[in-house]
């Protein structure tokens, strides 16, 4: 598969999922889908795929959306950060906003990492849930949230010191790719643990002609340079605005 041919693959999973064609994707332009599921939630979702803005949205904040999109003016798509930058303006009263970078390795870019010294690695299974409970007790619960890591999802590799799990990065099948999460213990950060127990995971997924997906926050710097290491490319971002309900 050359580079071209992987873009296309990744394009592809994306109009797959939301029912969209790849030359939808490949031209500048908005579509808007109220989502029923997100009704009561306040929620306006922004896909950034390729040069198309997909805003999947609680259906009473349709007008909240159009409102928005008018302040930004006649623009053929948007940029991330655009929506909340333009909701002072339109004074909506946005009270959370969050941004994702969604990044995909093209195998022939992965740079695997090495394990530091007196470390092991294995896959997990039920018998680490414990393990990964201690782990998780000891993490903030915003970065539990970002991680989304359980030792019951498809594949799941952790990364011990002694009996004590140090990292661990599991995965499950969203939109035809393996999202990985990971998450490290705060006593053992910094030492290339999270990098390693990550490229083993990847080096899995391509063994089988998986196409991993490594999601971050775009305000976690760390994680973010961590991907890049390995061999990822960002290609899509996902912004969440979130309306302040009345009570």
């Amino acid at each position: 598969m050359d580079r071209e041919a992987f873009a296309q693959r990744v394009l592809s999973n994306w109009a797959e999922r939301y029912e969209l064609t790849l030359e939808v994707l490949q031209q500048p332009g908005i579509g808007l889908i109220p989502v029923s599921d997100f009704a009561g939630s306040g929620g306006i979702h922004a896909w950034y795929i390729a040069n198309y803005t997909l805003i999947r949205f609680d259906p009473a904040q349709e007008a909240a959306v159009r409102a928005l999109l008018a302040a930004i003016g006649d623009a053929p798509s948007l940029k991330p950060g655009q929506l909340a930058a333009a909701a002072p303006s339109t004074e909506i009263p946005v009270n959370r906003t969050e941004r994702s970078l969604l990044s995909y390795l093209y195998p022939p870019d992965f740079t695997p990492a090495a394990l530091p010294s007196g470390f092991t690695i294995r896959q997990l299974g039920s018998g680490d849930k414990q393990a990964l409970a201690e782990l998780q007790a000891a993490c903030r619960a915003e970065e539990i949230d970002e991680a989304e890591v359980s030792v019951e999802d498809e594949i799941a590799f952790g990364c011990y010191c002694g009996r004590q799990l140090a990292t661990v990065a599991t995965g499950f099948t969203l939109t035809g790719f393996m999202d990985i999460g990971v998450i490290t213990h705060p006593d053992f950060r910094k030492q290339g643990l999270g990098e390693a127990v990550v490229s083993t995971l990847s080096a899995w997924c391509l063994g089988r002609e998986i196409l991993p997906q490594y999601r971050c926050s775009d305000t976690n710097i760390p994680s973010h340079k961590l991907a890049l290491r390995l061999g990822f490319a960002t290609l899509v971002r996902y912004e969440r605005i979130y309306v302040e309900l009345d009570t």
